[in-house]
């Protein structure tokens, strides 16, 4: 696949108005609250992308929701670095290991990520959790996560995704 520009990548989230994923929001919708939450926290460039794109995978054309963080990760790791794709990757499991870290965790998440992440095999282990946060990237997923899980809430206009187009431009630079 050749190389994209940011406004072609944009225009490659654009159908994920039209999917929604069991909330209240449209996948964009969502992906749009996430990487406004990355930028308020001031993430640099790779995990804002990461965060718009974290969904990416739901997708008809890139991905299925079983498989939506592998298949969107291979999808951006065609045109960007693993510090976007990396994260994307993990960020559902990200999800078990805040279980086992964070105290707390599990019961503040709405009853269906609580029961999706039972069917996923509940928390990590200590171990498991120990080999998950010393990956590459695994922290800035973790962050991910965090957003993902805030970001299911109606609210109201949201702004248009050219606002990430340098955003996008910076992560795309080599």
């Amino acid at each position: 696949m050749p190389d994209l520009t940011a406004a072609q990548l944009l225009d490659a989230l654009r159908p994920a108005a039209d999917h929604g994923y069991g909330g209240p929001l449209s996948v964009l919708e969502h992906s749009i609250q996430v990487a406004m939450l990355a930028m308020e926290d001031q993430a640099p460039a790779p995990v804002v992308v990461a965060a718009l794109f974290h969904d990416v995978g739901r997708l008809p054309g890139i991905g299925s929701p079983d498989s939506h963080a592998d298949d969107g990760a291979n999808w951006l790791a065609k045109h960007f670095g693993p510090a976007v794709s990396e994260p994307v990757r993990m960020h559902v499991r990200a999800q078990r290991y805040l279980c086992a870290a964070e105290d707390g965790y599990f019961d503040g998440l709405h009853p269906l990520l609580q029961r999706m992440v039972t069917a996923a095999g509940g928390a990590l282990s200590e171990t498991e959790a120990e080999r998950f946060i010393a990956l590459d990237h695994a922290t800035e997923a973790a962050y991910l996560r965090r957003w993902d899980d805030r970001a299911h809430t109606p609210a109201g206009e949201l702004p248009p995704l050219e606002l990430f187009l340098e955003v996008i431009e910076e992560a795309l630079q080599p």
